[in-house]
C-alpha cells in the first residue's frame, strides 16, 4: 500500500509539473518534442502532436494536449516496471488519465505495451483502457510515439 501511495504521489507531482510548466510558457512545450499521440474515446478520435515529455526522478511522463489546453492525456510510468514488448496491466504504473474540461478519467483497467522504451529519449506504446470519472466510464484505445 505504501508503494502505491508513493506512485500516486509521484504521478500527481509529475502531472502538476507538466501542466504548470506548460501554462507558464503560454502553452508551449517545456522541451521541443517529436511525436504523435492518437486515441479513440468511446469511438471519437483524439489526436495530438502538442506533447510535453519529462523525465523526473526515475519517472517518465508525457502530456498530450488536445485542440484546447483543457483537454489532454497524461501518462506517467516507472520504466523499470516495463518489459518491452509485453502487455502490462494499467494500475498505478503506468498512471494514465484523460482530462476533458472539469472531468478527469483515471485508468482503472486495461493494458499498455511498449515497443520502444528508452528512458529520457523515447517512448512508443499502444494502450487500451477503461477510464472512470464521476461515475462515468470511457473506453479508450490509443498509441503514442514521443521522443525528446
Amino acid at each position: 500500500m505504501k508503494n502505491n501511495l508513493f506512485k500516486i504521489a509521484t504521478f500527481l507531482l509529475l502531472t502538476i509539473s507538466m501542466v504548470s510548466c506548460s501554462s507558464e510558457d503560454d502553452g508551449e512545450p517545456v522541451v521541443t518534442n517529436k511525436g504523435k499521440f492518437t486515441a479513440t474515446i468511446n469511438g471519437q478520435a483524439f489526436s495530438s502532436n502538442d506533447i510535453t515529455y519529462l523525465s523526473v526522478g526515475g519517472t517518465e511522463g508525457i502530456i498530450a494536449y488536445g485542440a484546447e489546453k483543457t483537454t489532454y492525456f497524461s501518462v506517467a510510468i516507472f520504466p523499470k516496471d516495463f518489459p518491452v514488448g509485453q502487455d502490462v496491466n494499467i494500475a498505478f504504473s503506468p498512471s494514465v488519465s484523460y482530462v476533458n474540461g472539469d472531468k478527469t478519467y483515471i485508468a482503472q483497467t486495461g493494458t499498455m505495451n511498449f515497443s520502444v522504451l528508452e528512458p529520457g529519449k523515447r517512448m512508443k506504446a499502444t494502450f487500451s483502457m477503461i477510464g472512470t470519472g464521476d461515475g462515468d466510464n470511457l473506453t479508450i484505445e490509443g498509441q503514442f510515439d514521443v521522443s525528446k
